[in-house]
Order: structure tokens, then C-alpha cells, then sequence
């Protein structure tokens, strides 16, 4: 028990009877109580419980030897193992360390500066043996991070010659090199250690390397060996924290010989990072990498510790357009949105955040239309070009959707619309290619567009078609009226000329149904060969021949009222009205029922089931005059009705086998051959061979 000098013969005796807290922090409690964590972290014996200003230190007495096990485990200490130990340390602050990271030792940190989302590459090397290309960075940080120790006699002043070499010979990048000092060699000592004690306690090793003690003892050198490696765990990481120039607090730990005096080295020209302020690595980390993204994004807006959301900048978007469509540009702001606009649009330069009212503002526009002005004729004007122009005069470095609300709020107050390969193209927040030309749009007057929604929810029942009278707006109008033309040209066209056809066939001369018919034919076809807001104009300016309603009807309705007409079997009326008494009145009544469907439009009278029912009184009628009277014998039978050439045949059989059917059904054909015949044929079918 050497390392237990320093404790008087009272305090000992108190920690071999149970526990003591340690003295009120002070000069005197801090040199005890890193004496004594040094002691724990060489002997299980020594515990640490409640950790704090105020630890409770216990001493546990056993005879179990736990140090000839660590002495039969000394091949498990390497260098190898050494690197994966420090890089699980660091990397597991920063939230690093799964089973690809272990393998590469390196992966992408991701952390919120300024409320947007940003990633660096981070990479565990020795930067003594680093190629200078695999230094190099893309837009995004690089963060490499050096081993505290190397082979040899080399030393941290062999990886900074690796920096100066690349600054001397290569382009500025955006990567930051982390050189640490070295920890000397007890330090390195107590590192392998860690590591065996790490791999002891992993699987059955304990078991393979302690295998000369009996199963009781081997658990308890499990609870010993547990204690020093908790000890020599935090014990590395404050040496680390002294190593990577955060901490001086374990400062007699490191190689005083090859000490540093800088350990942050930037690769990008200009940037000079200072030592990050920071209780651990990873708030250190993140303050480093701050102080890089303020140098490379200078005009970035803060919009706060939390990360901006898709959702919050769809409802500033939604604000926006609001306050553009206002005389004033003021619009008023739901209460539980106002914080949301002082963080975002605030900071973006959308405008000012009254108590109440959001008033937007014209930063944006004239910054666009300034570099456009100074562009000359640069061409289409293009997503890709705004995004550019997000980052003059000095880089802002938005986010992507950050960027798309950006470029939709100076769309709207400049009236543009957006077109890809000549079509106009609705964007949405997070799916605004660069691609995308911003082309000026001609809004229609304001009393023409009223008058369109109006006439769009009459005649097509269209209501959402958005009251405010800007560019999305009207691209919006002229999609819908795309979508009309498409849907509704061809069937009302071909509505109009079957149903003339067909009056023609009976004679009908005055049909309100055919006037409304044609009149929104006639809309359909202006319509279909105007263009932008001349459509407008064709919709506003066509004739409601009838009404508004019928004609909605006609063109909504057109392709199955052209259908019906069509598929209808209108000779079968032309039979039934040539019916004599008692039939005649009925089928008079029944062809007068039909003109008078074709005479009125839709809303008086629906076509369809009008049809639908005259074709099953037709049946029935003819069925009626065609049935045998009472008494009278089965077989053929002649029903004339006069003046008009007609005969009716009234052929029944019974109990007919297929090849006689069969002959039955050519004899008629066969004296009917120059005869055109209308047939209503019933079949009564029993199953089986057996015959009456």
C-alpha cells in the first residue's frame, strides 16, 4: 500500500471503517482528492461515489491479486489499440463512434450554427503521414484531428511541417488541423492501461487471463478492475482536454519537451481560429468550427440555437405573400407566428415585426434588381443566377430552402412567374431547381380578374382560385384554365353536333338544350385559341345564351350526354310510335316525352334518365302488342299497323333444342333477307336433357 503514504494514520483508519468525505474544496482538498484519484486509478481498492464538490471516497480491502491479471493481459496494450482508444474518446463526445467510423476514423459531424444544419468532415490521423491532397476540403470544413503521441522520436513539430508544406505549395481550403502536445510517458503508460483493462472487461477475457482464480474471485476482480478503468477513463479525458490546448489542468501529464504553443492550424488563407472556450470536447469543437463558418459565411443571419424547420419557413412564406398583396404590405400575424417572424424573417431582411403586423420590406428586390442592372443582358433570368447573387457582396451561405424563400418573396413583388423549357411551372419552398427562368408576367386588370374567379366557380365550379392578384397567381389561373380547355373542349364540342344530328333526325327546330349547347362550344373554342390573359378575356366576354347553370351543365356533362345520345336505340322508338290502338296513345306520349328532353336543357330535364326510361316503355309497349290474345293457339302471328310497310311477326316455340332454334332463326333470316328486322327475342332455358 506505497500509494497510501500520504493519508495520516486517522484517515486511514476512517477509510478501512468505511467512508470520509473529502475536505471543503480548497488548495489543500484539491491536492488530496487528485492524490487520491491518482491512487484509484492504480488500485480498484479506491473508490469514487457522488461525484461532485463533495465525492465520498471508500476503501475495499480484498486479497484477490488483480495486478497479475493486468500483467497477463500486456499484449492486449499496442499502438493500434492506443489510436482506437483516444479516437472512441474524442469521437464518442462528438457522438461519432459506430462500427463505420471505427473503421475509417473519420465521419461527417453534424451540429446547428445560427439555425441551419451543417456538417464537417472529421478525421482522426496521424498528420505526420497525411497526403497533403487528403487535406483538402470542398465547401464544406474539414476538421482533422493528430494523435497525442507518435512512434520514435518524432514529435508535434513533424506535423506542423505537413501544414507549412501544404500552405507553401497548395490553394487556400477550408480545413482545420487539431495538433495536440504529447502525453509524456507515465501518461502513456496509464493509457495502456486503459486499453487492457478496456479489452479485459470485454467478453471472456477476464476469464482467458484470470483464469488461475475461482469464479468468486474473478467477480470481484471484475468490480475492482471496473473502478480503476471509470478512474483512468476520466482521467484520460481530462489529459486530453490538456493535450488538445483546451485545459490546463493536467498539465504535468504532457511531453514538456515538445510542448505547443498553438494548436489550431487553419489551411484556409486569412482565417486565424483562437482556442475555443468549452467545459468539453465537443462544445469546443463547436466553437471552433463557429469561428470557422463566421469566417467563411460573414453575412449569414442568426436565426437562434434551434434549427430552422421546413415548416416555419412555409408559414414566413405564407406571411410574406400575404403582406405583398397588401396595398400597405403590412399583413397581420397570428399570435403564435409572431416570435417565428422576429426569428426568421427578421434577420433575412423580409421585413420589420411590429407588435401586431408584419410590414414586408424591399431589401431583396432591389439587391436582385441592382446585380441585374449591373449584369447588363445576362440572358434568362435563372434560380441558379439568384442563389449566386444570395452571396454578393460578401458570402451568406443560406440554406438551400432558406435560399428558396429568398427568391419566391422577390418573385412576388416583382410579379415573375416561373417557367421550365417555355411552360410556366408552380415552385414550392424546398423544390425550386436552378434551372427554374423568372419571367415578368402581364397580370390581367384588376377588375378582369374579379370577374374570371367570378365566372370560373359559375361555370365551372372552380373556387379556389386565389383572390390576390399577383404573378404565382396568375400563373396559377392560367393552369386552371389550361385544365378546363383539356377536360371540357372535345366532349362539349361533340355534345353540340350529336344533339344536332339527332333534333335534325326528328325535326326539332326550337331546342334551348342545342342553344346552350352551342353557346359553350363557342366558349371552348375561343378559349382554346386564345393565350394568357386573352383567355381571360374570351372567358370573361362569352355569351350565357341561356344561363350560367345550364351551361355549366352541358359542358361539365357533355361526354356522357353525347354518349347517351349516341348509344341509344332511337329506331326502337320509331317501332313503338307506329304502334296501333291500344298502344298509340302511350307511344305518342312516349315520343312527345323525348323531344321535350331535347328541347330543354339538362337542369329542366335530365337527358339521360329520360332516355333510359322511354327505352324500357318502348320495350314494354312492344312486348304488350305483340303478346297473343287470350285463347288464341301459340305460333306465328301478324300484327300491321297501317300506312307505314311495317309488319310485326309474333313467333313462339316451345321446348326447342339448339339446332332447332337454330333452323327457326334462318327461316326468318332467309324470307327477311332484303328486309331490315328488329328483333325482341325472350329465351326461357332449362338445364338438362330433359324436355316437357
Amino acid at each position: 500500500m506505497e500509494a497510501l503514504k500520504g493519508l495520516t494514520p486517522q484517515r486511514l483508519a476512517a477509510l478501512n471503517h468505511g467512508s470520509v468525505r473529502s475536505p471543503v474544496p480548497g488548495a489543500e482538498g484539491t491536492t488530496v482528492l487528485s492524490r487520491l484519484r491518482n491512487w484509484a486509478s492504480q488500485m480498484g481498492e479506491i473508490k469514487f461515489s457522488d461525484e461532485g464538490p463533495s465525492p465520498v471516497v471508500s476503501l475495499q480491502l480484498t486479497g484477490v491479486d488483480t495486478e497479475s491479471i493486468v500483467q497477463n493481459a500486456k499484449e492486449l496494450d499496442n499502438t493500434g489499440n492506443r489510436i482506437r482508444l483516444v479516437r472512441d474518446t474524442l469521437f464518442g463526445d462528438l457522438g461519432l463512434v459506430d462500427d463505420q467510423v471505427a473503421m475509417l476514423q473519420e465521419d461527417d459531424y453534424h451540429f446547428t450554427w445560427r439555425g441551419s444544419r451543417r456538417s464537417c468532415r472529421v478525421l482522426f490521423r496521424n498528420v505526420r503521414d497525411m497526403r497533403l491532397e487528403d487535406l483538402e476540403s470542398g465547401d464544406e470544413w474539414r476538421l482533422v484531428i493528430d494523435y497525442p503521441f507518435d512512434d520514435g522520436d518524432h514529435s508535434p513539430a513533424d506535423d506542423r511541417a505537413v501544414v507549412n508544406d501544404y500552405r507553401s505549395s497548395r490553394d487556400s481550403t477550408f480545413t482545420l488541423v487539431w495538433l495536440p502536445s504529447f502525453l509524456n510517458d507515465r501518461a502513456q503508460q496509464n493509457l495502456g492501461r486503459l486499453v487492457i483493462l478496456e479489452r479485459l472487461l470485454t467478453g471472456d477475457n477476464l476469464e482467458r487471463y484470470g483464469g488461475n482464480l475461482s469464479p468468486q474471485d474473478r467477480q470481484q476482480a471484475r468490480l475492482l478492475l471496473d473502478n480503476q478503468r471509470n478512474q483512468l477513463r476520466q482521467q484520460l479525458k481530462d489529459q486530453l482536454m490538456s493535450a488538445y490546448g483546451l485545459s490546463t489542468s493536467r498539465r504535468d501529464d504532457l511531453d514538456q519537451a515538445h510542448a505547443l504553443d498553438q494548436h489550431f492550424e487553419s489551411l484556409a488563407t486569412g482565417f486565424a481560429p483562437r482556442p475555443p472556450v468549452g467545459g468539453n470536447f465537443r462544445a469546443c469543437a463547436v466553437g471552433l468550427l463557429d469561428q470557422a463558418l463566421r469566417f467563411q459565411y460573414p453575412q449569414h443571419p442568426d436565426f437562434g440555437a434551434d434549427e430552422v424547420r421546413p415548416a416555419a419557413l412555409k408559414r414566413v412564406l405564407q406571411n410574406v405573400l400575404a403582406a405583398a398583396a397588401d396595398p400597405d404590405r403590412r399583413a397581420a400575424i397570428d399570435r403564435t407566428q409572431r416570435d417565428e417572424m422576429r426569428r426568421i424573417a427578421v434577420p433575412l431582411a423580409l421585413g420589420e415585426m411590429g407588435e401586431t403586423h408584419f410590414v414586408l420590406d424591399d431589401h431583396w428586390r432591389e439587391h436582385f434588381q441592382r446585380l441585374l442592372r449591373e449584369a447588363g443582358n445576362p440572358g434568362p433570368l435563372t434560380v441558379g443566377q439568384l442563389r449566386a447573387w444570395s452571396d454578393e457582396p460578401e458570402p451568406r451561405g443560406l440554406v438551400r430552402e432558406v435560399q428558396d424563400l429568398v427568391i419566391l418573396t422577390f418573385a412576388v413583388q416583382t410579379n415573375r412567374v416561373f417557367y421550365r423549357h417555355g411552360g410556366p411551372e408552380e415552385p414550392t419552398l424546398g423544390h425550386l431547381d436552378d434551372v427554374l427562368e423568372l419571367q415578368e408576367a402581364d397580370l390581367p386588370e384588376a377588375e378582369a380578374w374579379e370577374e374570371a374567379r367570378d365566372r370560373l366557380a359559375t361555370l365551372f365550379g372552380r373556387s379556389d382560385t386565389p383572390a390576390v392578384r399577383n404573378a404565382p397567381n396568375a400563373a396559377r389561373l392560367q393552369r386552371a384554365l389550361d385544365d378546363i380547355i383539356k377536360a371540357y373542349h372535345a366532349p362539349t364540342e361533340r355534345y353540340a353536333r350529336v344533339l344536332e344530328e339527332r333534333l335534325d333526325s326528328r325535326g326539332i327546330k326550337d331546342s334551348a338544350r342545342l342553344e346552350t349547347a352551342r353557346a359553350a362550344q363557342a366558349l371552348m373554342n375561343v378559349m382554346a385559341s386564345a393565350e394568357g390573359n386573352a383567355r381571360v378575356t374570351a372567358l370573361n366576354e362569352a355569351r350565357l345564351t341561356t344561363s350560367a347553370s345550364a351551361m355549366a351543365k352541358a359542358m361539365h356533362d357533355g361526354e356522357a350526354l353525347a354518349r347517351a345520345l349516341e348509344d341509344v336505340d332511337w329506331q326502337l322508338f320509331e317501332t313503338a310510335r307506329s304502334l296501333r290502338e291500344p298502344y298509340g296513345q302511350q307511344a305518342l306520349a312516349l315520343h312527345e316525352g323525348i323531344n321535350e328532353a331535347l328541347g330543354n336543357d339538362e337542369h329542366v330535364v335530365a337527358l339521360r334518365q329520360r332516355l333510359r326510361d322511354a327505352q324500357t316503355q318502348a320495350h314494354q309497349l312492344i312486348r304488350d302488342a305483340l303478346q297473343p290474345e287470350p285463347g288464341a293457339p301459340p305460333g306465328p302471328g301478324s300484327v300491321t299497323p297501317p300506312d307505314n310497310g311495317e309488319r310485326v311477326e309474333n313467333i313462339q316455340k316451345t321446348a326447342l333444342s339448339p339446332a332447332q332454334l337454330k333452323a327457326e332463326v334462318e327461316a326468318v333470316l332467309t324470307r327477311t333477307q332484303d328486309d331490315v328486322v328488329t328483333i325482341d327475342l325472350t329465351l326461357v332455358i332449362r338445364t338438362g336433357n330433359t324436355r316437357p
